[in-house]
């Protein structure tokens, strides 16, 4: 079975990146259907905790906020917004989506700008769903078992999207920006290098860094900062 493209970038243009010593503010948005079976909270919990795992060992510490329409005017928008996509069906481009893209990226359109992410929730059971142990999908065992599972293969699809964010639209022959993930991969306790960077990806993470600092993007003065979303 082809492994499925876990990025595809939508807009080519200058991806921000945050100081690494400073927390990247990230806004979950579910959008689930009113006769869909929504995601359980824990599966969604797991799933940022091992995203934030990933990059905190690879030196970014992500900050979850949530955000409503009560919260004041001048808040200032998070670096990066995350549609959780939990349609089965999952629609892009005006149609429907056949193969098994499991995230996509909306680059932001400046330096300070925040950027669009989207996590194909069904896509992602689809994929893991191919691993089976003793005649059964690893993710239908028993439920608190699945339920881990299928929130690590969630939180590493995510991982690579916000990895999108930091280092803009290339991917990386081997590590965590690799264009493909093989379902075993996604579900497995992740052997050495699996979710690292490579030497080049490093590089381009300090150079953006750098970049963003030169341009003194302060969240605090700009409330208003747009995310480029579909």
């Amino acid at each position: 079975m082809l492994s499925p493209v876990l990025a595809v970038t939508l807009t080519v243009i200058a991806a921000a990146v945050p100081s690494i010593t400073s927390p990247l503010t990230v806004q979950l948005i579910r959008r689930c259907p009113p006769d869909a079976a929504c995601t359980p909270i824990e599966v969604v919990q797991e799933m940022k905790r091992e995203t934030e795992r990933i990059w905190f060992a690879l030196g970014v510490q992500l900050n979850w906020v949530e955000l409503s329409s009560t919260d004041p005017a001048d808040r200032p928008v998070p670096d990066l917004v995350v549609m959780f996509e939990e349609n089965p069906r999952p629609i892009l481009g005006g149609s429907v989506l056949h193969g098994l893209v499991l995230g996509s990226m909306y680059q932001p359109a400046t330096l300070c700008d925040a950027g669009v992410a989207h996590l194909w929730v069904a896509h992602v059971r689809r994929h893991v769903e191919t691993v089976y142990v003793h005649g059964v999908p690893l993710i239908s065992g028993p439920t608190h078992f699945a339920r881990l599972a299928f929130a690590h293969a969630l939180g590493r699809a995510l991982a690579h999207e916000v990895g999108h964010y930091l280092l803009g639209p290339v991917h990386a022959p081997y590590g965590l920006m690799r264009a493909t993930f093989s379902a075993h991969e996604l579900l497995d306790t992740p052997m050495l290098g699996v979710y690292a960077l490579d030497g080049t990806s490093r590089s381009r993470l300090i150079a953006r860094r750098l970049e963003r600092a030169a341009r003194q993007c302060d969240t605090s003065d700009a409330p208003m900062r747009s995310a480029s979303q579909p």
